[in-house]
């Protein structure tokens, strides 16, 4: 009988360095609630006026950014890198989007 194999540990801050700052009261909650997930190329991960339920943290390849304007037209705000938080400036520009 064959068994389903274990999720990989995460190990957060040898994957994101960018957390190793944090307390380590905050390093817990997030090695506690902190879900590792791999996406396909081209999946959304949130659309304009979804609720934020979830923050990803790239650990590897690249999230885009971008905003598709009542025309059709497909913007790049950002692209965020492994290690990497996105733009405010650019995500301020995504939600502005939605009153647009």
């Amino acid at each position: 009988m064959n068994h389903p194999a274990a999720p990989k540990p995460l190990h957060l801050t040898d994957e994101l360095p960018l957390l190793a700052d944090l307390d380590q009261a905050a390093q817990e909650v997030l090695q506690k609630t902190v879900v590792r997930v791999t996406m396909r190329q081209g999946k959304i991960v949130f659309r304009l006026g979804d609720a934020c339920l979830q923050f990803p943290l790239v650990v590897s390849g690249t999230i885009r950014v971008q905003r598709v304007t009542e025309s059709g037209r497909e913007i790049l705000l950002c692209r965020v890198k492994a290690n990497e938080v996105a733009d405010p400036v650019a995500l301020l520009a995504f939600v502005r989007g939605k009153r647009d």
